[in-house]
């Protein structure tokens, strides 16, 4: 019986052997094509990742291709001009922004490294390099949205700047947060950077909070601008930091309102002169700009023509009058009319609007005022097909009890305006943007105070 049984028992073994060796096998095997299929995956995610990249969408982008018919190029490096200014090389200086922002998005899946070269720069402005920066903060917003529908992909464009062989650029680069302090050798100069408040952002979805924060950065705004204030001895009353939160609210309110995007802008930053020569009065520079990417002043109204009916027949029985002995565009014109008190594209809604803009410009310029040679105050508006400067030249006058702006010397509306104030810009611009420029002097503004004024 025993002999009978070995076979079996032998073969039993052999068995074991053989279902212990083609477990193993088959869990290496396991292993191996475990392997293969997270190969698999990822490329199959990453096929999915590429074709959610290919038909991505970006709200700055589709918008910038509305209001834009140019095909803009794709380009790693750009040099930027000597003259990079909306206020002294408009066309030249918007193209490369919306190209840059092009490049961003157009490099989406691809890990290259974009550098914006400024080295050759010898002249910039604040409302170009804030342009820039909100298009850059806005892209960033989208492209995060496109980010948490990728699985393996991940969309963090590299992107470089080289600073200014020029101090003067370099110092708006600095305020405007391209580059750090340590970054830089910067000699004193004319003006030196004193602070910025940095890009504060407001939203308008969610109406409560929206309310709440936009109170919040107008409080913020009125006592950095106090704090300008108090570095040449002056600040303001309880009674005038309420008055400029009041128009800084509205500024900002109007900024909402001609914007289909969620978000507006806001930045201010400081310089002074920080000479050792007694007989050089101390100067400091205040730089304010409010922006909204949408529609223009100039389109507001017509949207709301229907709407706004006395308001709209009003500032349009001004322009024909007007166009009968001067040629001017509608947009330019109506732009200008705008600022009027007791102008606005929703008066209908609520009659205490219109007054604003007007005040904020006429208080600025009431703040700021001192001028020298080296140094004058300007308030800039870019909207739509317009560029309108304000100055002491042609300042807001009161009549009748209304505050009104036009920009000739005898003060009337429906003469010629100054086109060297009043200009026609050969490339739409993408919003409205409000750019203040005022310095603050103390023995100015003493003997203005002194003077009752």
């Amino acid at each position: 019986m025993k002999k009978n049984h070995q076979p079996i028992k032998l073969q039993n073994t052999r068995s074991k052997k053989e279902l212990s060796l083609r477990r193993k096998k088959k869990k290496g095997k396991k292993i191996f094509s475990g392997s293969i299929k997270f190969i698999h995956l990822t490329n199959f995610y990453r096929k999915y990742d590429l074709k959610i990249l290919e038909n991505s969408k970006s709200k700055l982008i589709s918008f910038f291709e509305s209001k834009f018919k140019n095909k803009w190029d794709f380009n790693l490096h750009f040099k930027i001009p000597k003259i990079f200014s909306l206020k002294r090389n408009y066309k030249e200086t918007l193209e490369i922004i919306i190209s840059i922002n092009y490049t961003i998005f157009e490099s989406r899946g691809f890990d290259y490294k974009i550098t914006v070269d400024f080295s050759n720069c010898i002249d910039v402005d604040l409302p170009s390099l804030f342009l820039l920066q909100i298009c850059k903060i806005q892209l960033k917003e989208d492209l995060e949205k496109i980010n948490k529908r990728l699985t393996v992909i991940k969309f963090i464009p590299k992107i470089e700047v080289s600073k200014s062989n020029h101090d003067e650029v370099n110092k708006q680069l600095l305020l405007n947060g391209f580059v750090k302090i340590d970054e830089l050798t910067l000699e004193k100069g004319d003006l030196v950077p004193i602070h910025s408040i940095g890009f504060l952002t407001g939203r308008k979805q969610q109406k409560s909070y929206a309310e709440n924060k936009k109170g919040k950065l107008t409080t913020k705004t009125v006592l950095y601008i106090n704090d300008c204030l108090n570095d040449v001895g002056f600040e303001l009353s309880e009674e005038g930091r309420g008055f400029v939160e009041g128009i800084i609210s509205e500024m900002l309110n109007n900024a909402e309102d001609h914007s289909p995007f969620e978000n507006w802008y806001l930045t201010a930053n400081y310089l002074k002169n920080l000479t050792e020569d007694l007989n050089e009065e101390k100067i400091g520079e205040l730089n304010l700009a409010i922006f909204n990417f949408g529609f223009s002043i100039f389109e507001g109204l017509e949207q709301t023509k229907e709407l706004n009916i006395e308001n709209y027949n009003l500032i349009e029985s001004l322009y024909n009058s007007y166009l009968g002995r001067n040629y001017i565009s509608k947009d330019n014109y109506f732009t200008l009319l705008a600022l009027q008190e007791g102008i606005s594209r929703l008066k209908y809604e609520d009659s205490s609007r219109g007054t604003g803009t007007i005040k904020f410009i006429k208080s600025f310029l009431e703040l700021g005022d001192f001028e020298n040679e080296k140094h004058k105050p300007r308030l800039h508006i870019f909207s739509g097909k317009t560029e309108l400067i304000c100055d002491n030249k042609y300042r807001p006058f009161e009549k009748d009890g209304v505050n009104l702006i036009s920009l000739n010397s005898i003060k009337d509306l429906k003469e010629k305006q100054d086109r060297n104030n009043l200009k026609e810009l050969d490339l739409e611009f993408p919003g409205t943007l409000l750019n203040a420029k005022i310095y603050l002097n103390q023995n100015y503004l003493e003997r203005k105070q002194n003077e009752g004024k």
